[in-house]
């Protein structure tokens, strides 16, 4: 899925789920939609932004293990960078990051 399109998605479903308790009152719910210039975020400054809220040594410990990597695919990418993370996020944190990723959560903060 393009991310304009996860993002468009992502701010239906919220919008949904905050007009679904709507009144009868007559008032309409408000609609928005955010179209990004930009293809894609990199997957790798996402998973930086991710690290960021898990502190900061790991933050820069992450931007240090990318540091001049050549990477080629989106998949490499990814791969890439949970491999960099998986020593120091325990499971839990890590299906998280899986999650983040999936849904593009941290692309808007980059």
């Amino acid at each position: 899925m393009a991310p304009s399109v996860g993002l468009l998605a992502a701010v239906l479903v919220a919008g949904v789920a905050c007009c679904s308790g709507a009144s009868s009152d007559g008032v309409k719910p408000i609609t928005s939609v955010l179209d990004a210039n930009w293809r894609s975020t990199p997957l790798l400054l996402e998973i930086s932004e991710f690290m960021a809220t898990q502190s900061n040594s790991s933050f820069w410990s992450f931007v240090d293990a990318t540091f001049g990597k050549k990477i080629d695919t989106d998949k490499d990418e990814y791969e890439a960078g949970l491999a960099i993370v998986k020593d120091e996020l325990n499971q839990l944190d890590l299906d998280l990051l899986r999650f983040a990723l999936s849904v593009r959560l941290h692309s808007p903060a980059v």
